[in-house]
C-alpha cells in the first residue's frame, strides 16, 4: 500500500514538470511573434477582362482605392516571364489599369497579378485565364467567304464572281479580291459583307484571282485575315477538233458506257469502241442485241443495266448486259414504265432525265432502281425551259450543253438531278449536230455525220474554229 502511494506521487510530479515546460515553450513563441511588426497587405489587383489579339493580349484590371500601390507585376509562363506596369494614378478614387502583352504563343495562358510598392509591401496574387489568337485560329474558329461560282467572258474580258453569303455572327467585316489586269496593273477590290456578286473588268484569260476575308471580333484588338483562296480564269483553246473515223454517221445511235463508245447499228447489233491515248479502236461487234424496229432508244443506264424504249406505246424495259465473246441481254423488268413519249433521254447516275422538246420543253427527273422498280417520287420537274439543242453528260455529275448561239455551258447536277448555275466554257459549238462525252473525250458530230474529237476538260475555254 505504501508502494502504491509512492507511484502516484511520482506521476503527479512528472505531470507538473511537463506542464511547466510546455508553458515555457508557448511563452517563447508568443515573444517571437510579438517582437515582429504586423504584416500589411496591399489591395489585390482585380482582373476585369481581356481582349485577345494575334500573338498578344490586352489585360484590364482594377486596383481599387489603395493609393499605396506603386506598380502591378504580371507573371505568365510559370512565372518565367513577367512585366511591370507602374500605377499611373495614385488617388483615393477607384480606377482601371491596362497593358498589352506582346510576343505570346497561340493558345491558352494564365496570367498572375500582384501589386507592390517601394516599401516592400505586396498583395496576394490573383489570376486571369486568357486565349491568344494565332495562325490556326481563323481556320479552326472562323469561316471565310468562298467563291461559289464564276463566269468568264472572252468577248469582254469580264470575270463575274459569286461569293458565298455572309451569315450572322460569322465576324466577316469585308473581303478583298486581287488580280493583275491586262495592262499588268495590280487591282484590289474591297467587297462589303452584304455584296455577293462582283464583276471584274479588264481581267486576262488564264489569270489567277485571289480572295481573302477580313474578320473583326468585338472582343478582340486585332483584325484577322484568312489565307487566300484562288480561282483561275480559263485559257482559250482554239480548235476544230481531230477528225476520227468512228461510227457510221447518222444511221447509228451512240451512247457512253463507262468510258467506252457503244454504237447501236441499224441491224440492232452494237459496235463497241474503246479509247486509249486518244485513239478509238473497234474492240467488238455483237450480234443483234435490240431490234431497231422494236426500240427507238436503247441506252446504258448503270453498271450492267440498259433501258430500252419501245416504239409502240413508249414502254420502258430494263435489261442486263451479259458480256462474253457473244454478248447478249436478258430482261430484268418488262414494261416498268409506259407512255414515255419524250424526245430525248439523258442517263446520269442512278437516274435519267427526259426532255419532251428541245424548244424550251420541261426536263424531268426519273430515278429507277436496278431491278426496274421506282421510288416514291418520280417525274419531278427540273426545268421548264431547257432550251439547249445539244447536250451530253460530264463524268456523271454535270451537263455540258450548247445553246442556239453556239455558246457551251457547264451545268452542275446534284445527286437528285437538280440543276446548278450554268458556267460558260466555250463558243462556236452550233456547227455540230450532236455531242457525246466518252471519258475525257468530247465527240462532236458535224452535219456530214463525221466525229470531231476533243481531249476535253473544264479548265479551258473551248472555241471551235
Amino acid at each position: 500500500m505504501k508502494h502504491i502511494h509512492s507511484v502516484k506521487a511520482l506521476l503527479i510530479m512528472s505531470g507538473l514538470f511537463l506542464l511547466l515546460a510546455g508553458c515555457d515553450r508557448m511563452n517563447d513563441i508568443q515573444e517571437k511573434y510579438a517582437s515582429q511588426e504586423e504584416r500589411v497587405y496591399l489591395a489585390k489587383p482585380q482582373p476585369l477582362r481581356y481582349s485577345p489579339g494575334v500573338g498578344r493580349v490586352k489585360l484590364v484590371w482594377s486596383n481599387g482605392t489603395d493609393s499605396r500601390i506603386d506598380n502591378t507585376v504580371i507573371f505568365w509562363n510559370d512565372r518565367n516571364d513577367s512585366i511591370v506596369k507602374p500605377v499611373s494614378t495614385a488617388t483615393a478614387a477607384e480606377h482601371e489599369d491596362s497593358i498589352i502583352v506582346e510576343g505570346l504563343p497561340e493558345g491558352s495562358l494564365t496570367f498572375e497579378f500582384k501589386n507592390k510598392n517601394s516599401r516592400g509591401e505586396s498583395s496576394l496574387v490573383t489570376t486571369l485565364p486568357v486565349t491568344v489568337w494565332g495562325p490556326n485560329f481563323v481556320g479552326r474558329e472562323l469561316t471565310p467567304r468562298r467563291i461559289d461560282s464564276y463566269i468568264y467572258s472572252f468577248q469582254t474580258s469580264v470575270f463575274s464572281i459569286d461569293l458565298s453569303t455572309c451569315m450572322p455572327n460569322d465576324h466577316v467585316a469585308y473581303s478583298h479580291l486581287k488580280y493583275t489586269d491586262n495592262s499588268g496593273n495590280e487591282r484590289v477590290v474591297k467587297v462589303d459583307r452584304g455584296v455577293d456578286h462582283v464583276t471584274l473588268d479588264d481581267f486576262p484569260e488564264a489569270s489567277e484571282l485571289f480572295l481573302t476575308s477580313t474578320f473583326f471580333l468585338d472582343s478582340g484588338i486585332d483584325s484577322l485575315y484568312s489565307d487566300a483562296v484562288s480561282v483561275k480564269s480559263p485559257e482559250a483553246i482554239h480548235s476544230s477538233g481531230e477528225l476520227v473515223d468512228v461510227g457510221n454517221g447518222f444511221s447509228s445511235k451512240y451512247y457512253n458506257r463507262d468510258g467506252a463508245l457503244y454504237e447501236w447499228l441499224e441491224n440492232g447489233a452494237f459496235n463497241i469502241w474503246t479509247v486509249s491515248d486518244g485513239k478509238f479502236t473497234l474492240s467488238q461487234t455483237t450480234d443483234e442485241i435490240a431490234s431497231r424496229s422494236i426500240y427507238r432508244e436503247f441506252f446504258h443506264y448503270a453498271a450492267d443495266r440498259f433501258i430500252g424504249v419501245t416504239i409502240d406505246n413508249s414502254n420502258l424495259n430494263m435489261f442486263r448486259w451479259v458480256s462474253s465473246d457473244s454478248p447478249y441481254v436478258s430482261l430484268v423488268a418488262g414494261g416498268f414504265g409506259g407512255k414515255f413519249k419524250f424526245d430525248y433521254f439523258i442517263p446520269v447516275n442512278g437516274y435519267f432525265l427526259s426532255l419532251n422538246s428541245i424548244a424550251g420543253g420541261s426536263l424531268l427527273y426519273w430515278p429507277v432502281r436496278n431491278d426496274g422498280s421506282w421510288p416514291s417520287s418520280i417525274g419531278t420537274n427540273r426545268s421548264s425551259s431547257f432550251h439547249y439543242p445539244l447536250f451530253t453528260v460530264w463524268q456523271k455529275e454535270a451537263l455540258v450543253v450548247a445553246d442556239n448561239d453556239g455558246f457551251l455551258w457547264l451545268i452542275p447536277l446534284s445527286a437528285s438531278g437538280v440543276l446548278g448555275t450554268p458556267r460558260n466554257i466555250g463558243q462556236g459549238w452550233n456547227k455540230f449536230s450532236s455531242l457525246l462525252l466518252v471519258g475525257d473525250y468530247m465527240m462532236a458530230m458535224d452535219s456530214d455525220g463525221v466525229f470531231h474529237q476533243y481531249h476535253f476538260d473544264l479548265d479551258h475555254y473551248w472555241i471551235v474554229d
